[in-house]
């Protein structure tokens, strides 16, 4: 693939990315309550979530073998998304259409239903084609900036959802909202054109026993599914239920939904390319785990908060999380899926979470409802939803914690040694203002500086006489320090410090490349 098909690939994804991401927003934020006013129970809804990603489960795999097949990936994808997206369009219409009784209900959820079904033959095929066009070096930056963009447009048009529905009340509210939706789906599937098609060569045999056991052979692969599953098991358990509580529980507008996605979603686009840079030098599994810590205790904050005012620092604390969460998992399970098998891997990976996504709301629905007028350790029914929800993803944490703890990444650092990295990241930016009192001699900075640098030289020297290619990484801390020494004209000691950690990486990450040599 020549550089100009890359950079227009990646220019057309960003463009994608956005109209899919204003579309998914609003579903996600408004198909729960829009059931509910409807006449729809906690059940339904439930089920409004639950039946569409049984059958997603079933198409991820032919979805797969459809792109293994030389069938273009960039067709499928256009294809199933324009057929997929455009379903939303309809979904605003059933009230009008169909009147009171269970029709309505039944009719959103069909339509759901048939969407996620047509959208699962996008994801293997986007997932692999994605991971083909932009380069690995790169993915946490790109997916970063690329989410940022994705996440603003989509701020401003749930927040004018959110207003329509309020101004015009549910029904006409809900309508333009869905209208919105859909005509973002259409173009979303438009953008996918400006792809370049990539195929793979078409394989004679196919075994999918065979192809399934040589990919879940790889460990880190399958303790990643797994552990990942349970996760999502309990992220969906409570997730539809989160806006129901908003406004059937504290009484709070529907503005209070874009609200809060408005706070979270802010809180992603300021930390987001922060993430994407931590991922990218310190691997993906470590950022993953981290974020994975904040996400679980969200339902848990939820149970506590009496206001809508006290879920806002809720959703700033869940912004940051899946901020580095979602782009940390792709990027790692593009990291772990390399080459042809890409695309099935990623299917599998797909299966799995599909399963855990179907039991999730129908299990929260069954609970919604089962449970109306009960308490339970003076929580309610959907209180005790949010408490199991956070046992689940705790679990799955831990698995990530504890089962992913013998994966090796490249580049290699434990999880403990990150942690601590960001913690310094992060207090030396919160200090900075401060670091004028603690000024040191420049005289003596610049010489324990070049104390420093000669132990980089000599590692390099070393790296080149053994004929071993110096990574961009590398390349760019030793760029940065460039830049920290001319910054020590102005005698602050943290550029100091600075240099001293990225010294320090630096010459880790080249005595793994001799071990590897």
């Amino acid at each position: 693939m020549t550089s100009g098909k890359q950079t227009r690939g990646m220019k057309f994804g960003v463009y994608e990315g956005i109209a899919a991401t204003i579309m998914s927003t609003i579903v996600s934020a408004f198909l729960g309550v829009y059931i509910v006013s409807l006449g729809g129970t906690n059940t339904d809804v439930g089920f409004a979530l639950s039946f569409p990603a049984l059958l997603t489960v079933v198409a991820y795999i032919p979805a797969a073998y459809m792109a293994e097949r030389g069938i273009s990936r960039k067709r499928i994808s256009v294809v199933t998304s324009l057929l997929s997206r455009m379903l939303w369009i309809p979904v605003a219409f059933v009230p009008l259409l169909f009147f009171g009784g269970t029709i309505p209900v039944l009719m959103v959820i069909m339509l759901a239903t048939l969407s996620s079904f047509l959208g699962a033959f996008i994801t293997p095929s986007w997932s692999s084609l994605m991971g083909d066009i932009v380069p690995a070096g790169e993915r946490g930056r790109y997916f970063g900036s690329r989410n940022n963009k994705c996440i603003l447009f989509s701020l401003v048009f749930v927040f004018l959802s959110g207003f329509i529905i309020d101004y015009l009340g549910s029904i006409q509210g809900f309508f333009f909202s869905f209208i919105m939706a859909g005509i973002a789906g259409i173009l979303s599937s438009v953008f996918f054109m400006g792809f370049p098609d990539i195929r793979f060569p078409i394989s004679e045999k196919i075994n999918i026993k065979r192809d399934i056991e040589f990919i879940l052979s790889d460990k880190k692969f399958k303790y990643f599914i797994i552990s990942f599953s349970v996760f999502q098991f309990g992220v969906s358990l409570a997730s539809p239920f989160f806006n129901i509580y908003l406004v059937e529980y504290m009484n709070a507008p529907y503005i209070w939904i874009s609200i809060l996605i408005l706070a979270g979603g802010i809180t992603k686009i300021v930390f987001q390319k922060g993430w994407g840079s931590l991922s990218d030098r310190f691997g993906h599994l470590h950022i993953l785990r981290i974020t994975a810590v904040g996400a679980t205790f969200i339902p848990f904050f939820w149970i506590f908060a009496p206001s809508p005012e006290f879920t806002v620092p809720i959703e700033i604390l869940s912004g940051l999380s899946w901020a580095g969460l979602n782009l940390a998992s792709f990027n790692f399970l593009l990291e772990i899926t390399k080459g042809k098998k890409r695309t099935m891997a990623s299917a599998i990976f797909w299966t799995f979470t599909g399963i855990a996504l179907f039991l999730g709301p129908i299990i929260g629905g069954l609970i919604g409802d089962n449970f109306i007028g009960q308490t339970i350790f003076y929580m309610d029914n959907i209180e005790i939803i949010f408490f199991l929800s956070w046992i689940f993803r705790g679990i799955g944490t831990i698995m990530l914690l504890k089962a992913l703890s013998g994966v090796k990444t490249d580049p290699y650092f434990s999880t403990r040694y990150v942690t601590n990295e960001i913690m310094n990241i992060g207090v030396s930016h919160l200090t900075q203002p401060f670091m004028m009192l603690k000024m040191t001699s420049h005289h003596a900075t610049r010489k324990s500086i070049g104390f420093l640098l000669d132990h980089v030289k000599n590692a390099i020297n070393e790296m080149k006489r053994m004929k071993i290619e110096i990574p961009v990484g590398i390349r760019k801390d030793i760029n940065k320090i460039g830049r920290e020494i001319r910054a020590t004209r102005e005698n602050h000691s943290h550029h100091k410090r600075n240099i001293e950690r990225r010294e320090m990486r630096i010459i880790y990450r080249l005595h793994k490349l001799k071990q590897k040599k």
